[in-house]
């Protein structure tokens, strides 16, 4: 307590004439019953009040003395006062002062002024900021200044009663409003059955859903279920069953016929909230939520889990589910059952040399395509890429397998046609596929995953064939697609060691033997088959996606053995390093001969890239733009094997190349006059009045250098000369004496530039003077 204050308990009253002084602690103040707060400065009267109520001894509460405003004030802060009897005349406040601070510090706190202001107008004043009562002193007995506390603090109870129900009232119903919303949100309707009188309420919400209206007995349960789908009725009716409420809950999905003719999905739940004493449900609850988004999800995500999301076909868990089904019902026609693994060819070079996109549509026009000529018990499946699979059930012999294999092949070949689709990049795009083939009879012990994979190894073998063709699975196939197996992840490996070599081939003036550059070749020194040639192991890196990296890394070597060759020599080299489809559909192919250009510091017209006609034709178009933009590197474009793929004069006039090598072929049948002279002749014609340069490949003999060194060719290769060898094996490349010991015809020497025409000869659209 502050100084100036006194406390006196309920039951012994002090007799000292003066007030104790003492302070009331905190502890004090939480082992009390409860405090009458007496405020007034006059201690004589302040000790008679107290006496009166002491003496009264019904208030039970202890009486606290302070002689000051802000004392009490701080007093009615601590919680713990149950009412003040309170001066308006004190030392720090005088009128209301004291009244409004009160009650600023705890407005539920009663109070009752007790003063010598014997004014009516005080008295109303008073009662209006909130004092219970307005006495004056020497006018009322300690009785009475005792009553008026009594009252005071019952009318405070009462009013604070009164203001907890009217807040409780408020969040009732801020409650219900919250819950009405809430259900709205969810579309959650709810119900309550009283079994017993047989009412039943209905939610806001559920109305709302059901369009239903003016429900309160049980027959809006059958007006409810006259809304569910005929074919879900009998099941949502469990939602209603006494019996059912019995095991409860139930839930019961169920579709919601409205009177506007839209369905929705209805989630409904039913439980027992009351039961009677002989265990019977007396009370049942239930709700119904409109899940019509969610099942729609649901759905999707169901589709998506068995489908290709590109084309919309079934996927290849599906469709080895329905193989192991077929298979392991025996039929007793004998029927066949045929697998066909089908591949879209060259699918790779469309996605990457035109677009994602587009390779995108080109896939969903073949499936569109396939299912057009499939029989309604066929299942297709898309197992990823340009992959499909075909199930084919019920077939009567091999005959049918081939004729179902011709439709497939037939209309994959026509020209895509995708709905929607117009002018883009798929205009005039046709394709083919390699299909592989196996066969086996419904309860024949054969596991369905081994039969895709038959399929798999005959499609390969498909496509080993030249494409565009279908093979029939055989035992030899499945040996042979173990060793592919093998060699792809050795080769994997072998990218990661030092056993994939570049080899160097001599390119010769024919005449002289003098060395003018040479071909980069890559060999494989297998641990344990020894050196591999190109042909052994290049097809499989072009299958897996390896030739990019590996092909990135011969142009390296390549270029870089060359500068070192020619830091060494007075006449430079220049060297050829071979490109396949993969790397001409590579994005990055630029970047890679420009940076590897810059690494070795090679000049780039002492580098020429050769592609062959088949690669190039694949797609004429993106093969030139390809091709262009390397050339703007300055280095030069070869066409090899000339005269075994296309051979399009069409196509020579538009594409940017600078030589034709010639297939060693024809180079072998020079001999004596023979054919291949003729068609040598014609090349080394046409390239002239094109503008283009000539390399003979393949020289193998005597005679057929001298036949071409008379036709006047420049260049040529071969084993004449000397085969692919390491760099430093390659003592041609730092002597100036004819290369293979082979002896010169001819005494003039040849100039060392790159085989490209002459100054004097046609120019094709300035590209010559271009690039130099």
């Amino acid at each position: 307590m502050h100084a100036g204050s006194s406390t006196v308990g309920p039951v012994s009253p002090s007799t000292h004439p003066c007030p104790e002084r003492t302070r009331m602690t905190d502890g004090d103040a939480a082992r009390v019953p409860g405090v009458l707060l007496l405020v007034e400065d006059d201690p004589d009267h302040a000790f008679l009040v107290r006496r009166g109520l002491v003496d009264h001894g019904g208030l039970g509460l202890v009486v606290v003395h302070l002689s000051t405003a802000s004392d009490a004030t701080e007093r009615v802060a601590q919680g713990d006062v149950r009412c003040v009897l309170l001066d308006l005349s004190l030392p720090d406040a005088s009128g209301m002062e004291a009244l409004h601070a009160l009650r600023a510090a705890d407005a539920s706190v009663p109070i009752v002024v007790l003063t010598g202001l014997d004014s009516n107008a005080m008295g109303i004043q008073a009662l209006q900021v909130g004092a219970q009562d307005y006495l004056v002193k020497g006018q009322h007995a300690p009785d009475a200044v005792a009553r008026a506390v009594l009252f005071a603090m019952e009318r405070a109870q009462r009013q604070e009663a009164e203001r907890r129900q009217a807040q409780l009232g408020s969040t009732l119903q801020l409650r219900e409003v919250q819950l009405s919303e809430a259900q709205r949100l969810a579309r959650l309707g709810s119900w309550e059955w009283d079994v017993l009188t047989g009412e039943v309420l209905w939610s806001d919400e559920l109305q709302r859903l059901t369009g239903l209206s003016d429900v309160s007995g049980v027959e809006a349960f059958d007006r409810y279920l006259a809304l569910v789908a005929e074919e879900d009725r009998g099941e949502a009716g469990a939602l209603f069953s006494i019996e059912a409420a019995e095991d409860s809950p139930v839930v019961v999905r169920h579709r919601l016929v409205l009177r506007s003719g839209s369905t929705r999905w209805i989630q409904g739940h039913m439980t027992a909230a009351g039961w009677d004493e002989d265990g019977n449900p007396v009370r049942v609850l239930g709700t119904m939520q409109d899940i019509t988004e969610q099942k729609s999800t649901e759905d999707l995500l169901a589709h998506q889990a068995l489908h290709d999301t590109l084309t919309g076909l079934v996927n290849r868990e599906v469709l080895l589910d329905r193989l192991a089904r077929v298979l392991a019902a025996p039929r007793e026609d004998r029927s066949l059952v045929a697998v066909v693994f089908l591949d879209v060819d060259r699918f790779k070079w469309v996605n990457d040399s035109r677009s994602h996109a587009t390779g995108d549509r080109l896939l969903v026009g073949v499936a569109r395509a396939l299912e057009r000529a499939l029989r309604p018990t066929d299942t297709l499946a898309r197992f990823g890429g340009d992959e499909f699979v075909v199930l084919c059930e019920r077939v009567r012999d091999e005959e049918d397998v081939l004729d179902i294999v011709a439709r497939l092949a037939t209309v994959i070949e026509e020209p895509v046609a995708v709905e929607g689709d117009h002018d883009d990049d798929l205009a005039g795009v046709t394709v083919t596929a390699s299909m592989g083939v196996a066969t086996a009879r419904p309860g024949d012990p054969v596991d369905p995953e081994e039969l895709v994979r038959d399929a798999d190894i005959a499609m390969y073998r498909a496509k080993e064939r030249g494409r565009a063709r279908f093979e029939v699975f055989d035992e030899g196939m499945r040996e042979r697609a173990t060793a592919r197996l093998r060699i792809q992840s050795e080769l994997n490996a072998a990218l990661q060691t030092d056993v994939l070599k570049v080899h160097f081939q001599p390119v010769v003036h024919p005449g002289t033997g003098i060395v003018l550059g040479s071909e980069a070749l890559v060999r494989w020194h297998h641990p344990e088959r020894g050196v591999l040639a190109p042909e052994e192991f290049i097809p499989h890196a072009e299958e897996t996606g390896l030739i990019v990296p590996l092909g990135a890394a011969v142009l390296r070597t390549a270029c870089q053995v060359t500068a070192q060759w020619n830091a060494a020599r007075l006449e430079p080299l220049n060297v050829a390093v071979n490109l396949s489809a993969r790397q001409l559909a590579d994005p990055q192919l630029t970047q890679v001969v420009g940076e590897a250009l810059g690494a070795s510091g090679l000049p780039s017209h002492l580098l020429c890239l050769e592609v062959t006609e088949t690669v190039v034709m694949e797609d004429a178009d993106a093969s030139s733009r390809v091709l262009e933009q390397l050339r703007s590197l300055g280095v030069s474009v070869a066409i090899d094997d000339f005269g075994t793929g296309y051979s399009s004069l069409a196509y020579l006039l538009s594409l940017p190349v600078d030589l034709l090598k010639v297939d060693r072929s024809f180079v072998a049948a020079v001999d004596d006059g023979g054919p291949g002279e003729a068609i040598v002749t014609a090349v080394l014609a046409l390239a002239r009045t094109l503008g283009l340069g000539v390399i003979a490949e393949g020289v193998e003999t005597l005679a057929q250098r001298e036949a071409l060194a008379r036709l006047g060719l420049r260049h040529a290769q071969g084993w004449l000369w000397g085969r692919a060898v390491e760099p430093h094996a390659a003592d041609w490349a730092w002597t100036t004496g004819p290369a293979g010991g082979v002896p010169p015809l001819l005494v003039d020497l040849p100039s060392s530039r790159p085989p490209w025409p002459d100054e004097g000869t046609p120019v094709r659209n300035g590209r010559r003077g271009e690039r130099r």
